[in-house]
């Protein structure tokens, strides 16, 4: 087998109001057209000796409207910055001799040696950054990574994989030290962006709700996962990566939930059914948590970089059609909900995984749309009507193509071959469903 902003409920929400940036992780990818020459102009720049024009036009090139994230300010020759990603805020500065950049993760009068150790060794896997000590006018210290870099010789390029660097490890290790050191950034609550009590209360019964059905699929026992634990693997992943990205959880949940991608893929036992009864282990805890300590981890945040590589189309295909045949022998023993969450497995992988393009992000929040119709409806939209007892051919096939046509300038290439599509099961329209999207060009213009 093969593995490879808060919603605002106001009465009712209409298709129109979907906003693709509310699912999935973030990303930095598929920047519009004019960002892409801000970016080669700031290299041109450098060379030509106008590092502060340069790098002007760098920060202008990270910039997102939407995220909110760059702030940049230049007064007698020096450029101050600030940059957010997820929890945490990066500053720097910029001046004739050196480039300093800096993220505080937390300040206290003295750090558990346990986390300092564990700092220290993160230090070797880090390449531009360092996490280090520094001393407070109030006599503390602060937890903060660092990078500090020669000005003359830190040509945007270099510096946009130090910001990078920085960023990322700041925000992800932030979450695990306030966790298991109780520890608190100075940031760290400002950063977040609050989801309404209601949604918060949608998304706490939905991940109950779809680990709960993982967990009773198992009890009932149709397939014994003892004998086919990848059946059982199926169920696992699918559902962590559907919360993933419709839920989108953050914190201590989003760590949980990565550990589990990389259990079921980083074999440490080499027994499928011990992996599985690790990752069904985390699962449990999670539904045991109070709901309190769940909602603290609901929450949106804003980004300048993302973490996960591009895939193009070509490898979306191979993806699909290297896993998809393993859904025929589910099928033909009539285990249905096996094989549904076989695409759903496919689905959820490269979103997990991988930033796909726009418009295949898109089509795969509409295959959600339509599985999970009940979730989006307790969110208060008022949708296109997908079921009724069935499948509805006709309402199904005009999304998709209204889906295609608001990406068709940017991606001119995008075609919807509908007729792909089967209604004859739930099954079947998810297997023709998958094999569509595996037809289509998402090349770039």
């Amino acid at each position: 087998m093969n593995w490879f902003g808060s919603f605002r409920r106001k009465d009712k929400k209409t298709q129109s109001e979907f906003k693709i940036r509310n699912f999935g992780r973030f990303s930095d990818a598929f920047k519009p057209a004019e960002k892409y020459l801000f970016w080669e102009e700031s290299l041109v720049l450098f060379d030509k000796g106008k590092r502060f024009s340069a790098f002007q036009l760098f920060f202008k090139y990270l910039s997102n409207e939407k995220e909110n994230n760059i702030k940049v300010s230049q007064i007698h020759g020096v450029m101050d910055f600030e940059m957010i990603q997820g929890s945490k805020k990066i500053i720097g500065s910029i001046n004739a001799q050196t480039i300093h950049c800096q993220a505080t993760l937390a300040t206290k009068s003295e750090f558990p040696s346990a986390l300092l150790l564990e700092l220290l060794q993160e230090n070797y896997n880090l390449k531009f950054c360092k996490f280090a000590l520094a001393a407070t006018p109030k006599g503390e210290k602060d937890l903060v990574l660092i990078a500090d870099l020669p000005a003359k010789t830190t040509s945007p390029y270099k510096l946009y994989y130090v910001l990078r660097e920085l960023a990322l490890a700041a925000d992800k290790k932030d979450d695990l030290i306030f966790s298991k050191y109780g520890l608190e950034g100075p940031f760290y609550q400002a950063l977040h962006e609050p989801i309404a009590e209601h949604v918060q209360d949608v998304y706490f019964d939905y991940i109950q709700s779809v680990f709960r059905k993982v967990i009773v699929a198992k009890a009932e026992g149709a397939i014994d996962v003892t004998r086919y634990p990848s059946a059982y693997r199926y169920l696992l992943l699918a559902a962590v990566y559907k919360l993933d990205f419709l839920v989108r959880p953050q914190g201590y949940l989003m760590d949980q939930f990565e550990k589990m991608d990389a259990m079921a893929f980083s074999s440490q036992t080499n027994d499928p059914v011990k992996d599985n009864q690790r990752i069904e282990a985390i699962v449990e805890e999670i539904l045991l948590l109070p709901k309190d300590e769940v909602l603290k981890e609901l929450y949106r945040t804003h980004a300048t970089f993302g973490f996960n590589p591009v895939i193009q189309s070509a490898q979306i295909r191979d993806t699909i059609y290297s896993e998809l045949p393993t859904m025929d022998w589910y099928l033909e023993n009539e285990y249905m909900d096996y094989a549904v969450a076989i695409v759903d497995f496919i689905v959820g992988y490269l979103l997990f995984n991988f930033i796909v393009p726009p418009p295949c992000k898109a089509l795969f929040l509409l295959y959600y749309r339509i599985r999970e119709d009940h979730f989006f409806k307790d969110l208060g939209y008022v949708d296109v009507v997908f079921r009724d007892q069935r499948l509805l051919p006709t309402p199904i096939k005009k999304e998709v193509k209204k889906v295609i046509r608001g990406y068709d300038k940017e991606f001119p290439y995008l075609t919807a071959p509908v007729f792909m599509l089967s209604f004859k099961s739930e099954a079947n329209f998810c297997k023709t469903y998958l094999e569509m999207i595996a037809e289509i060009n998402f090349t770039r213009k």
